[in-house]
Order: C-alpha cells, then sequence, then structure tokens
C-alpha cells in the first residue's frame, strides 16, 4: 500500500549512519529481483498523483511502462468511483479537481476558490480563539501545512497562544516522534508529551569533510510521557534533539543522523573499536547519544507527515 513512496535511488554517503538505506538504497529493484524474478507476484497499490519518493521525480512503482522495461508482466487497473465521500462533498470537488490538474501533467499552481459556506472556508489570518487553544492543547486539533517553513510558523503561533516562553520543551509540551528509536522501541508518529528537562544542554559537532564546516547539534536529556492503551501514561528519560523541535525537515534530519553517527564512529575509535567489530554495532544499537530521540512539536504537521496520520 502506499507504492507511490517505494524508492529506487539513494544518495550514498560514506558519513550516512547505516539505517537511513535498505540494502543499496533500491527498494524497487530489491523487490523485482526478491519476488518477481523469482516468479512471484506483486500488487503495488497507490496514487501516482500523491507524494513521490524522496529524491525522485515521479513514483516507478506506479509506472507500468516503467515496470515493463523491466521485465515484468504488468496488469493495470484503476479505481474511479469515490466511496468513501458523499457526492455532494466540497472537499471531494475540489480535491478532484486538483487531482486532474496533476494527472493532465500541469505542474503549476491552481486557484480554488471555495464556496465559503460548505465544507472549505478560507481564511487569511491565524488568530486563535480560546476554543482553539484548548484543542491544541488537549491534542485534538493539529495545524496543516504544505512546507517544513510553515509548520515551524504555526508551531510557534501555537506555542505562543499557549503561553511557552521557551523553545525548548516545558512542562505538557506535545511532541511527535519523526523517526523511530530501536532503543526505546517507538515507532514513527507516536505522540509524547513532556514533563521537565533534565541536565544540561550538550553540543555535538562534526567537521564536513566536504564544505570544512562545522555542523553542530543540541541535545537535551528531557523527562517525556507517552500515553498507554489503557489510558494511563508511561514516564520515561531520553537523549531529545533540540534541533527539530520546530519542523524536522529532509535535509535537517540528514544533518542529525550524519552528526551524531560521525560523534559515535569517533568516540568508538577512541576505545579501539571499528565497524568491522561486533562490540561496535553493540554499542551503537544501546547509545542513546547516538539513538538521540528526534521530535518536533506536534502543534503542526506537514501534510506529508499528517497524511495516513
Amino acid at each position: 500500500d502506499e507504492a507511490s513512496m517505494v524508492g529506487d535511488s539513494v544518495e550514498s554517503d560514506d558519513d550516512d549512519p547505516p539505517e537511513l538505506k535498505f540494502e543499496d538504497g533500491r527498494l524497487l529493484e530489491q523487490i523485482l529481483k526478491g519476488v518477481v524474478a523469482q516468479n512471484g507476484k506483486v500488487v503495488f497499490v497507490g496514487d501516482s498523483c500523491q507524494i513521490a519518493p524522496i529524491n525522485e521525480d515521479f513514483s516507478a512503482a506506479l509506472d507500468a511502462e516503467c515496470l515493463r522495461s523491466r521485465g515484468c508482466h504488468v496488469v493495470e487497473a484503476r479505481l474511479t468511483e469515490v466511496r468513501r465521500t458523499s457526492s455532494d462533498s466540497e472537499i471531494l470537488e475540489l480535491s478532484t479537481a486538483l487531482r486532474q490538474h496533476v494527472a493532465t501533467g500541469n505542474y503549476t499552481i491552481p486557484s480554488f476558490v471555495p464556496s465559503g459556506d460548505r465544507d472549505v472556508v478560507a481564511t487569511v489570518s491565524f488568530g486563535l480563539t480560546p476554543f482553539l487553544v484548548n484543542q491544541f492543547r488537549n491534542g485534538s486539533a493539529v495545524a496543516l501545512a504544505a512546507r517544513n517553513i510553515d509548520v515551524s510558523l504555526a508551531n510557534g503561533l501555537v506555542r505562543h497562544s499557549l503561553g511557552r516562553a521557551s523553545e525548548l520543551p516545558e512542562a505538557d509540551d506535545r511532541l511527535v516522534l519523526v523517526k523511530g528509536n530501536q532503543i526505546l522501541g517507538l515507532l514513527n508518529g507516536t505522540d509524547l508529551e513532556s514533563r521537565c528537562l533534565v541536565n544540561s544542554q550538550v553540543e555535538v559537532r562534526y567537521r564536513n569533510r566536504s564544505t570544512k564546516d562545522f555542523e553542530t547539534v543540541q541535545l537535551h536529556d528531557v523527562q517525556l510521557a507517552m500515553k498507554l492503551p489503557s489510558g494511563d501514561a508511561l514516564d520515561f528519560t531520553a537523549t531529545l534533539v533540540l534541533d527539530s523541535l520546530s519542523s524536522a525537515s529532509r535535509d535537517l534530519q540528514s544533518r542529525v543522523r550524519r552528526v551524531l553517527w560521525v560523534d559515535f564512529v569517533i568516540r568508538m575509535r577512541a576505545l579501539g573499536l571499528g565497524k568491522h567489530d561486533e562490540d561496535f554495532w553493540k554499542a551503537y544499537e544501546s547509545d542513546y547519544r547516538a539513538n538521540a530521540l528526534l521530535c518536533s512539536y506536534s502543534y503542526a504537521r506537514t501534510l506529508h507527515r499528517a497524511q495516513g496520520g
């Protein structure tokens, strides 16, 4: 499902941590080799008008001609009848117009004017009423934005409306995990709440071999809480990446992972351990600094991150 996101290329960097790619990074190629080349069958389900894989211009897994060029026998079908939404929905009307715009290869920004008295209402400001402030506070409202910079601005506006004075997490600030964490067993998209800061802030530095510039990552231990299905809250302390709090763009996440990975390699080298040592990888799997939590404030999210959430 969501096969439009199945990637088939990777920008390789020796300084990138190992979990950033699957095998050689060409997931689609691995699927075709592992299944189709062994006389197997794959069903790719998705929408080619939705988000393409990172660093790619189109969704190869949903392109019949692309698959045929790789020796696959392709049977293609399209669903055209909308069953989730009523036929008089203005959301359906506008989204269908937008989809047709993309499907015809027109990538200009269209202008759709809502009626104003149906499902969609255009706004020209970001003023939060007391009702909305409470909705954001308890997590039943979220602001959606197309760009990470807009997410950052919206998170700042909402936190300001909630009386948050610091850029650092305060008591009951709402966070969302933007990358799964193997130490704590937390999945990407997990909602968390901050309780309080612990210890002092730590800066990790790394000199980029290409640009010769120093890249830095700010870390802080934070007491967090996660709501359990039972309704209880599980409190725990973890190392948090501060850089990603306002907005966790892809470039920022890549920089954070690179800096923390190189920092770990240097620390292990001081102990006489390298990538060919089993103890090196055992240490990596349990190192809280190398596996610091990548979170952002969850009052606002990109459409990309909110899709399916």
